[in-house]
């Protein structure tokens, strides 16, 4: 079976507006993704073959660049998966978003409590739950598994915090890709984190604050020097409003 023309692939990260860029590129003239947001193929679909990962790109026009939005593919420990995908689409561009490790710890602490139906105490998910609320919110570690592979100018970083606030950085995202933004809007916030009976944020007491911290500040720093986004853009502190 043929593969699929693949043109990009928004890689994560996860709880960093995925969903909310895939609802622009959905009603983009010029970008087909398919009806499943996460096809997941080079991670845990691609035993289900070509052929399957395929038809999700069956009815995408000839003169459209058609995307995969995985973002999970980010969240893998290791380089396995973007070794894979760049085995098939060395071409591709990569784009990835990110946010405020605390918010997106926070967020992924929300999901994990939902997913599993006992909110551990954050303290306790930095252990248990580290692959979510720790992992994936070392942003630079999971980008730099891709840039082993990709070049630089294949590759763009974009901050969720600017995609709210500025409609440049929404047109930065589709001048990369090499198309127009067609006037898109992004969406305010991801309707997932207001889903009914999904637990709030928990209670983290100070220490835990500076401790997580501990763990995501030089990740943050490198990050934000490579995507040439302003140290400041994000508060690392106990004190910052989003713990609350």
């Amino acid at each position: 079976m043929p593969r699929p023309k693949i043109d990009f692939f928004v890689i994560g990260a996860a709880r960093c507006g995925t969903t909310s860029l895939y609802r622009v590129m959905q009603d983009h003239p010029g970008i087909f993704v398919p009806e499943m947001k996460e096809p997941r193929f080079f991670k845990e679909n691609r035993n289900k073959g070509w052929a399957w990962y395929a038809a999700h790109y069956a009815d995408a026009p000839a003169n459209t660049l058609s995307g995969d939005l995985s973002p999970n593919y980010a969240a893998s420990v290791g380089n396995s998966v973007a070794h894979r995908i760049h085995s098939a689409y060395p071409d591709a561009k990569i784009i990835y978003l990110v946010r405020n490790p605390i918010d997106c710890a926070i967020s992924n602490w929300r999901m994990s409590a939902d997913v599993s139906g006992v909110p551990v105490p954050f303290a306790e998910a930095l252990d248990t739950w580290r692959l979510a609320v720790v992992e994936r919110a070392l942003f630079w570690r999971q980008l730099s598994y891709f840039r082993e592979f990709y070049p630089d100018e294949q590759i763009k970083v974009a901050s969720l915090e600017k995609l709210r606030s500025s409609p440049e950085e929404l047109d930065s995202i589709f001048s990369f890709l090499g198309t127009d933004s067609a006037d898109a809007v992004f969406p305010r916030a991801n309707a997932s984190d207001w889903k009914p009976g999904r637990p709030g944020k928990p209670d983290v007491d100070h220490a835990t604050r500076e401790h997580f911290i501990d763990l995501v500040a030089d990740d943050a720093k490198a990050l934000l020097s490579y995507a040439a986004l302003p140290q400041e853009l994000w508060t690392l502190t106990p004190g910052y409003k989003g713990w609350e």
